[in-house]
Protein backbone atom coordinates (compact mmCIF):
# COMPACT_ATOMS: atom_id res chain seq x y z
CA UNK A 1 0.00 0.00 0.00
CA UNK A 2 1.89 3.37 -1.12
CA UNK A 3 1.01 6.29 0.43
CA UNK A 4 -1.66 7.93 -2.58
CA UNK A 5 -3.96 5.23 -1.43
CA UNK A 6 -6.96 5.46 1.09
CA UNK A 7 -6.38 3.40 3.34
CA UNK A 8 -9.37 0.18 3.34
CA UNK A 9 -11.23 -1.23 6.33
CA UNK A 10 -9.28 -4.13 5.88
CA UNK A 11 -6.29 -1.76 6.48
CA UNK A 12 -7.11 -0.71 9.68
CA UNK A 13 -6.44 -2.76 13.09
CA UNK A 14 -10.17 -3.10 13.34
CA UNK A 15 -10.81 -4.11 9.75
CA UNK A 16 -8.01 -7.21 10.64
CA UNK A 17 -10.19 -8.23 13.43
CA UNK A 18 -12.98 -8.25 11.49
CA UNK A 19 -11.47 -9.82 8.92
CA UNK A 20 -9.97 -13.06 11.26
CA UNK A 21 -13.53 -12.99 13.14
CA UNK A 22 -15.26 -13.48 9.45
CA UNK A 23 -12.08 -16.31 8.85
CA UNK A 24 -12.75 -18.06 12.31
CA UNK A 25 -16.26 -18.80 11.59
CA UNK A 26 -15.18 -20.49 8.14
CA UNK A 27 -14.23 -24.14 9.59
CA UNK A 28 -11.51 -25.43 7.31
CA UNK A 29 -12.35 -28.70 5.84
CA UNK A 30 -10.95 -31.87 6.69
CA UNK A 31 -8.50 -31.76 3.76
CA UNK A 32 -6.79 -28.70 4.68
CA UNK A 33 -6.64 -29.39 8.87
CA UNK A 34 -4.63 -32.92 7.46
CA UNK A 35 -2.05 -31.17 5.30
CA UNK A 36 -1.64 -28.74 7.98
CA UNK A 37 -0.91 -31.34 9.88
CA UNK A 38 1.35 -33.22 8.22
CA UNK A 39 3.51 -29.96 7.69
CA UNK A 40 3.50 -29.35 11.20
CA UNK A 41 4.74 -32.58 12.33
CA UNK A 42 7.54 -32.17 9.94
CA UNK A 43 8.52 -28.86 11.40
CA UNK A 44 8.49 -29.75 15.15
CA UNK A 45 10.39 -33.29 14.46
CA UNK A 46 12.64 -31.54 12.70
CA UNK A 47 12.73 -28.66 15.05
CA UNK A 48 13.84 -31.14 18.12
CA UNK A 49 16.05 -32.84 16.13
CA UNK A 50 17.85 -29.48 15.07
CA UNK A 51 18.27 -29.62 18.81
CA UNK A 52 15.17 -27.63 20.23
CA UNK A 53 12.87 -30.51 21.32
CA UNK A 54 11.60 -28.09 24.57
CA UNK A 55 10.71 -25.69 22.15
CA UNK A 56 9.01 -28.48 19.81
CA UNK A 57 6.94 -30.12 22.51
CA UNK A 58 5.66 -26.75 23.34
CA UNK A 59 4.86 -25.87 19.89
CA UNK A 60 3.13 -29.25 19.51
CA UNK A 61 1.01 -29.07 22.53
CA UNK A 62 -0.40 -25.78 21.40
CA UNK A 63 -0.89 -27.95 18.31
CA UNK A 64 -2.32 -30.63 20.33
CA UNK A 65 -5.23 -27.85 21.84
CA UNK A 66 -6.25 -26.56 18.69
CA UNK A 67 -6.81 -30.00 17.16
CA UNK A 68 -8.23 -31.92 19.96
CA UNK A 69 -11.88 -31.83 18.19
CA UNK A 70 -9.95 -33.79 15.35
CA UNK A 71 -8.99 -37.31 16.76
CA UNK A 72 -6.90 -38.36 14.17
CA UNK A 73 -5.06 -35.46 13.97
CA UNK A 74 -4.53 -35.01 17.93
CA UNK A 75 -3.51 -38.84 17.95
CA UNK A 76 -1.12 -37.56 14.96
CA UNK A 77 0.69 -34.84 17.51
CA UNK A 78 0.61 -36.85 20.44
CA UNK A 79 2.54 -39.22 18.90
CA UNK A 80 5.38 -36.73 17.66
CA UNK A 81 4.76 -35.54 21.11
CA UNK A 82 6.14 -38.79 22.32
CA UNK A 83 9.14 -38.96 19.54
CA UNK A 84 10.40 -35.70 20.75
CA UNK A 85 9.71 -37.08 24.53
CA UNK A 86 12.61 -39.43 23.56
CA UNK A 87 15.08 -37.07 22.35
CA UNK A 88 18.08 -35.67 24.35
CA UNK A 89 16.51 -32.38 25.85
CA UNK A 90 18.18 -29.47 25.33
CA UNK A 91 21.32 -28.26 23.11
CA UNK A 92 23.55 -29.36 26.35
CA UNK A 93 22.21 -33.08 25.70
CA UNK A 94 22.50 -33.14 21.96
CA UNK A 95 25.97 -31.78 21.75
CA UNK A 96 27.59 -33.73 24.53
CA UNK A 97 28.54 -30.31 26.96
Amino acid sequence: MTSTQPMTETDSPEGRTADRAHAATQAPDAATIAGLTDLLVKAVRALGAAGEPDQASRVAAKAWWVLKDCPRQAERINGTMHYLAKLPQGRESATGD
